[in-house]
């Protein structure tokens, strides 16, 4: 799960300086480590949803809202700008294939160094039902960046299930007279537009 405290700032990576473009490339690899914790989070609202773009607890609870309601739903009700890129994001538009992954680790050691380091990770991913590693907290980073590869949004008034079936779940309340919204959740992002700010970042 990424909450921005903030509205995403609309700057992209090409413009960034070589340390900047090496931390963050670095941190676009790293980031995947997270996966294994269980980083990331799938929201049940309404939209589509199927096993393959993410994991739950159980049918309704993700795992990190999960193991403390309490906490997740002081944050959401928390007031200002707030942005939601879930699992699903990741698992839907930034997954690296065999042939990415390929294509990454030749553009440099940084690419080399991100795909090596998620070799486990890649093979639980493929365990799940992928082609390849997915990234999610790189892409949160990279819509944090630059908001403009958003291509699917909501705001939404999200409550968290703090007990019983509902234990986990970010649900969201739609009815006529429901409260202000209180996040924006992404549902969708310019894959391509991803992945290319992805190798110009691990680029020398």
């Amino acid at each position: 799960m990424s909450l921005n405290s903030s509205r995403p700032r609309r700057t992209g990576l090409f413009g960034a300086s070589r340390r900047l473009r090496a931390g963050v490339a670095v941190l676009l690899s790293l980031g995947l480590l997270f996966v294994a914790a269980g980083c990331g989070m799938d929201v049940q609202t309404n939209q589509p949803y199927t096993p393959a773009e993410g994991v739950n607890v159980d049918a309704l609870g993700e795992y990190n809202v999960w193991a403390d309601p309490e906490a997740a739903s002081i944050v959401f009700a928390a007031p200002g700008d707030k942005t939601m890129i879930g699992w699903n994001i990741s698992r839907l538009f930034a997954v690296l294939d065999p042939v990415e992954q390929a294509r990454l680790a030749a553009v440099g050691p940084l690419g080399e160094f991100a795909v090596g380091i998620n070799g486990d990770v890649d093979q639980y991913c493929l365990d799940t039902g992928l082609a390849g590693f997915d990234l999610p907290d790189p892409v949160a980073m990279a819509v944090a960046l630059d908001d403009t590869i958003v291509t699917e949004s909501t705001e939404e008034w999200l409550v968290i299930g703090l007990d019983g079936p509902t234990r986990g779940a970010a649900m969201p309340d739609r009815r006529f007279k429901r409260p202000e919204p209180n996040i924006r959740v992404v549902w969708a992002i310019d894959e391509a537009a991803f992945k290319r700010r992805l190798f110009d970042a691990c680029t020398p």
